[in-house]
Order: C-alpha cells, then sequence, then structure tokens
C-alpha cells in the first residue's frame, strides 16, 4: 500500500493536521470499533523525511529551513611563531566579545566536520589553501572568505548550535603563544563598560580582580561588589569564585543584553554598610546608579516617595564646588553689570533659587541671566545629591533585596514561589506557575533558619526551619540558581555576624582616625 509515503490528514471526520499525538490517539479511541482513515499522497522526498526507507535509517534528517541571525565576525587576524613555527591566528568574535582565535587548518577540519554531519546541505565555499606565504592583502582577503562563510553556516540554527559549532567557537587546545588571551567587555552600574584581556581560562576571581583594578576600586570597596551575568532583562546571577566567564561568551551570545551578558553589581545586604562609603566616590556612583536601575524595573518600591525621589534625581547635579570664580550678569532689559563679582558659598546655591547677589542689587526670582564666568579651578560634586537619594531609598521596600524567578516548591502541591532574600527576611511569594503572584506570602525570620544546604541532583536549595515548638521542618526550592541561593544565604548570615561584633562600627571609626 506504500503507507510510509503518505499522510492521514482525516481521521473519523475530523482534520487532524498539525495535532499533537494525543489530540490523534483520543480521537483514534473515540472511534470505538471504527476507524476511518482519509489518506493523501505526499512527495516522495518529503515522506522520506517523515518516514526513511529501510536504506536510509543510518542517516540523520535536519530541518535547515530556520535561520537565525548571529552576529559573528572575524575583524582582525595575527603573526604568531611558536616553537620556531611562524603561522597566522584569526580572531574569531560574537557580538563583539572575542571567543577564540583559529588557524586555516581548524577552519578547514570545521569545514569537513561539517560536511559529513551535514551531508545533504549545500555549504558555501571555504577559501582555498595557498602552498606559499601570502602577503597582508591576501591574508586579508582569507579573513573577509572565513567571516563570510562563518556567517553563512552559523544563520542556518541546526548548524550554528551543533556541537561541532559550538566546540569550535570554544577553547582551542593548542596555545597560541599567548594568543589565548581574550577582550572580556563587562557593564558597570553607571551604564559604561570596562574592556580587560585576560586568559581564556581566568576563573570569576581573577576577571573580578582585573576589573577593580582597570576602574580604579579600592581594597575597601572591592569588597562590596561582584561579578554576575544577566540572565535576562529582569535577572541576574552571582558567578561562582571557580566558574570561567569566558565560556558564558560562548554559551550567552545570543542574550538579551547587547555586546555583554557580564556585569558588574553591588553584592551588599546591609545599608549600614553602605553609610562607611559615603566619601568614597566610586561605590557612591555604582550604589546611585544601581538603585536608579532597579527603581525603574519595579525591583524597589517606591511608592508614595515617587515624587520626592525624582526631584531628587533631577537636583543631584545642583550642588558646585568652587574654589575661585568671577561671574558677569546681565538683566532681562541686557543692562550689563559693569563689573565682576566673586561667587561665595552662599551664591554657589542661592544661584539656582534665583537670589544671588551681583554686587549691585540682589538677583531676584532668576530674572538675572550669566553671561561670562571665569573659574580658577570648578569641580561639580555629585555626592550630596546622590547621598540624599540613597538615604531617601534606603527606607523603600526591595532595597538591597534579590528575588529570584518564579520556580517549583515542595511546600506547595499547586503552583509556584518567588524567593525574596534581604537582610532581614527570607521570603517565599505564592504565585502560579506562569508566574502570577497570589495573595500568600511567608516570611522567614533568620533566626528561624537551622540548616540550609543544595541538592545537586536534584537541582534544588533546601533550608531547615523551626517555629516555636514545633518540630523543625526541611523544604526544598527547585531552582537552577540554587547555588546563587546558597550563596546569598552564606552572604547574609556573615553580614548579620559583622553586625553582631560591631564590625561596622569598628571599621567606620578607623576610617575616621585615618581622616584625622
Amino acid at each position: 500500500m506504500g503507507l510510509s509515503f503518505s499522510l492521514f490528514p482525516l481521521r473519523n471526520g475530523v482534520n487532524v493536521e498539525g495535532a499533537t499525538h494525543k489530540q490523534v490517539v483520543d480521537l483514534i479511541r473515540a472511534g470505538e470499533k471504527e476507524l476511518i482513515l482519509t489518506v493523501l499522497s505526499v512527495p516522495p522526498h518529503e515522506a522520506d523525511n517523515l518516514d526513511p526507507s529501510d536504506d536510509s535509517l543510518g542517516q540523520s534528517f535536519y530541518d535547515y529551513t530556520e535561520k537565525q541571525a548571529v552576529p559573528i565576525s572575524v575583524p582582525t587576524y595575527k603573526h604568531v611563531e611558536q616553537n620556531g613555527e611562524k603561522f597566522v591566528v584569526y580572531n574569531v568574535y560574537m557580538a563583539g566579545r572575542q571567543l577564540c582565535s583559529k588557524r586555516y587548518r581548524e577552519f578547514a577540519i570545521l569545514h569537513q566536520n561539517l560536511k559529513r554531519e551535514f551531508a545533504n546541505f549545500t555549504f558555501p565555499r571555504l577559501p582555498g589553501k595557498w602552498p606559499f606565504s601570502l602577503s597582508e592583502q591576501q591574508l586579508d582577503a582569507r579573513r573577509r572568505g572565513l567571516e563570510e562563510y562563518l556567517e553563512k553556516v552559523c544563520s542556518i540554527r541546526v548548524i550554528g548550535e551543533s556541537d561541532i559549532m559550538q566546540e569550535f567557537l570554544s577553547e582551542s587546545d593548542e596555545n597560541y603563544n599567548g594568543v589565548s588571551d581574550v577582550e572580556l567587555r563587562v557593564a558597570l552600574p553607571d551604564g559604561t563598560t570596562v574592556t580587560v584581556r585576560v586568559k581564556k581560562n581566568s576563573t570569576t576571581d581573577q576577571v573580578y580582580q582585573a576589573i577593580a583594578a582597570k576602574v580604579g576600586m579600592d581594597s575597601t570597596t572591592v569588597n562590596y561588589f561582584a561579578l554576575f551575568e544577566v540572565i535576562n532583562h529582569s535577572f541576574v546571577r552571582k558567578l561562582a569564585p571557580n566558574e570561567f566567564p569566558h565560556k558564558l561568551y560562548v554559551q550567552n551570545y545570543t542574550s538579551a543584553v547587547p555586546g555583554t551578558c557580564l556585569t558588574i553589581r553591588k553584592w551588599l545586604f546591609t545599608t549600614e554598610e553602605e553609610i562607611l562609603l559615603n566619601d568614597n566616590d566610586l561605590a557612591v556612583t555604582y550604589f546611585f546608579h544601581q538603585a536608579v536601575d532597579d527603581v525603574k524595573k519595579g525591583y524597589i518600591k517606591a511608592e508614595e516617595k515617587s515624587y520626592q525621589l525624582q526631584k531628587l534625581y533631577e537636583q543631584r547635579k545642583m550642588v558646585m564646588v568652587i574654589t575661585g570664580a568671577y561671574a558677569r550678569w546681565k538683566s532681562p532689559g541686557g543692562l550689563l553689570l559693569s563689573r565682576t563679582t566673586l561667587l561665595t558659598v552662599r551664591d554657589r546655591v542661592h544661584l539656582w533659587e534665583g537670589r544671588a547677589d551681583t554686587g549691585s542689587g540682589k538677583c531676584e526670582g532668576r530674572c538675572w541671566e550669566q553671561v561670562e564666568v571665569t573659574v580658577s579651578c570648578p569641580e561639580w560634586d555629585q555626592r550630596p545629591g546622590l547621598r540624599a537619594y540613597l538615604n531617601m531609598l534606603r527606607t523603600c521596600e526591595g532595597y538591597n533585596e534579590i528575588i529570584f524567578p518564579h520556580c517549583a516548591c515542595d511546600s506547595r502541591r499547586k503552583g509556584h514561589v518567588i524567593t525574596a532574600i534581604s537582610i532581614t527576611h527570607f521570603k517565599l511569594h505564592a504565585c502560579t506557575e506562569e508566574g502570577q503572584l497570589e495573595n500568600q506570602v511567608i516570611a522567614f525570620e533568620w533566626s528561624e533558619m537551622q540548616r540550609w544546604d543544595t541538592d545537586e541532583e536534584g537541582m534544588a536549595f533546601c533550608f531547615e526551619y523551626a517555629r516555636g515548638e514545633k518540630k523543625p521542618r526541611w523544604v526544598k526550592i527547585f531552582t537552577p540558581y540554587f547555588n546563587y541561593m546558597h550563596e546569598c544565604f552564606e552572604r547574609v548570615f556573615c553580614e548579620l555576624k559583622w553586625r553582631k561584633e560591631n564590625i561596622f562600627q569598628m571599621a567606620r571609626s578607623q576610617q575616621r582616625d585615618v581622616a584625622t
């Protein structure tokens, strides 16, 4: 009958084209003893893909129609000398991140491996071999050809995401005399980025130390920030100390954040310790910009303080420190004052309030216009405005709180939970399996926590709590971020210990002594 070359879109009078297997089975069962099939023929090549013949069982069939936009490039090449051999390596980048450096022969091996695996795909031409030394012009032409090749093959999703391609884009087995160094672009809290050059196998701690040195963090500030991975626009994950950040470049080149999947963020739960850094320009700036971003994303609930915070945000640049400055003013009618006036400390504030004394009469109601300024040593100081903003925001719900994506929990038969960790408590917000919040919230005091651990096999974070005279109970949270959740617990209890031992006050006293 040749049924392997046919489709059955009608079963018992119902069109099942595009239906799931379960839906088809249910229809068959509903037909009881009678089953009516309408047989429609399909072209042989399509039938082969659906139900291959016996002589083609050894081959795999892939869908080459699904395309993807992949920002892969080969922007540069480099001459290398190793063990007396001279050769050229081509630097492969993905969305501005360097993935690897490969010799031409490695591209040729990739081409052959792909042709073997995807035998029925028509591959683009790889730049040809050349037995003699290539000129710089020829090398650049080969670079462009290799780039075009990668662009075309990686645009086919099944090929670009194959193990063969992913292995090619990862660490090379050979060390090209320092070519294993890569540049990592990391986002900073103030919206800028910094690029550091490190070894491919550098750990999180090594990369973070390189970033801290590049941006000028001192030995104190470096303890209150950490390196995070951007999972999506609403969640970031702190990298474990022994992870390899460069590998994330290969795994996350289609991440939601363009240019980088790594970012520096505050790693601190206690607000008292933040205050110790009030005189640290870099720390205050980073705290401020991260707080503004967290308010925009809804992590921090400003609510009734929104208007005041917005005013503080707008006025943060309205404080100017001037050691020596002279200005000339004119009235709305165009009258130019005949002499310059020294701007005093009082004037620098009154200028913004429209009450500056110009020497020939006070300037009320912003009616005077500054037309000339000679400043001997100007310096804009935003710290007072930033501190005022942060001081108010620290009283809002959600400040210095980490919220995890919704996940399953063994304490709920139906639905999920959203976990929130702060210095004051550990909360489980009930929600649907789609993440829609429900009314139930369970808050645990840190004093109720007895033990906590991770279940690697079950991919879960476990904690034991005890309330009053009740028997201690274990709770298991099934989240792929169980290690990060465990690290948050460890950090909170570490900071609680610092608070109990008055570490904050001691550090503040030492800072005052040093300043004196």
